[in-house]
């Protein structure tokens, strides 16, 4: 099932997967929106530490090898220079 109309996907008998399917396609292509290709990204580590899960992180390095590291990692795939 093509998900081009929001109406006709509501008003059919569209299964769990049909609308899986065009949830994802929707937020693919807004992730790639809300990520625009720039060369540097400024951030502010005390914010970074605060939005960031603690999980189930008991000191900081913990923290930093489960969470903060693999954060910082997966920005420097969108940019060149943090």
């Amino acid at each position: 099932m093509s998900c081009s109309s929001n109406v006709q996907l509501l008003e059919s008998q569209a299964t769990t997967t049909d609308l899986l399917d065009c949830l994802e396609s929707y937020c693919s292509t807004k992730e790639a929106q809300c990520h625009p290709s720039a060369k540097v990204r400024v951030l502010d580590s005390a914010a970074v530490v605060y939005f960031l899960p603690l999980r189930e992180s008991r000191t900081f390095g913990e923290y930093a090898k489960d969470v903060l590291v693999p954060y910082v990692t997966s920005e420097l795939e969108r940019v060149e220079l943090i």
